[in-house]
């Protein structure tokens, strides 16, 4: 309660204060405190606020370029999306077999078909000439910059250092990875499927009413008055 008529008597003061003050001398005694209030800052200050709102508003263009480049669909990257969950397929039945990672990046990069078929018989090489597998990983991630690569490279590395078995974790990569080629899919069908909608109401629909309303129109012309 004390604390209930302690605020009511601080409002009441303030209110007080304010009203009684003219809002003039309230604003040259707070502004200087708030903003430069000289007669230059006055005349810049509009001009200079509308500039600053615009700039905000306006993204940098250098910064929106870049990341336009980065984040557009490369034509490596389509040919990666379809192609990675049949090559972590064909990874998983290898690594089943008991067959040593070394290896499978052999048998998979033997007969290259592919972006991935050829990113396979790179690191084969690399790794016979003496580069240590997580330096060829990091190549051939550096070389694709794909999610799905990177998350099947890193549970490599990682099941090279724990000693824990692969197989199951590439054939979970590898649902994963035809899980979202699906989506991927239904996505670019509902966005051809928008394209589809604008000849359909501006082009077949128009001549269809027009073919429809066209004959009646000239039919009621033609008939005496």
């Amino acid at each position: 309660m004390p604390e209930l008529i302690w605020g009511v008597v601080l409002g009441v003061g303030a209110w007080v204060l304010v009203g009684t003050s003219s809002r003039s001398g309230l604003v040259a005694r707070i502004a200087p405190y708030l903003r430069d209030v000289s007669p230059v800052a006055r005349r810049e200050s509009r001009p200079r606020g509308v500039i600053d709102f615009l700039g905000a508003l306006t993204p940098h263009p250098i910064a929106s370029a870049r990341a336009w480049w980065r984040n557009r669909p490369t034509a490596t990257r389509k040919r990666v999306d379809e192609e990675i969950a049949t090559f972590l397929d064909r990874a998983s039945i290898v690594l089943g077999a008991g067959v040593s990672v070394h290896a499978m990046w052999e048998r998979l990069g033997r007969n290259p078909a592919g972006v991935l078929g050829e990113e396979a018989a790179t690191i084969s090489r690399e790794v016979s000439a003496g580069v240590s597998l997580d330096d060829a990983y990091a190549t051939s991630d550096a070389r694709l910059a794909h999610d799905g690569w990177s998350r099947f490279l890193g549970q490599l590395s990682a099941s090279r250092r724990h000693g824990t078995p692969i197989a199951d974790i590439v054939r979970s990569i590898a649902v994963e990875e035809r899980s979202a080629a699906g989506r991927r899919l239904i996505e670019l069908a509902s966005a051809r499927e928008t394209v589809m909608l604008l000849p359909l109401v501006f082009v077949i629909l128009p001549m269809t009413v027009l073919v429809a309303v066209f004959p009646g129109v000239v039919a009621l012309g033609s008939l005496p008055v």
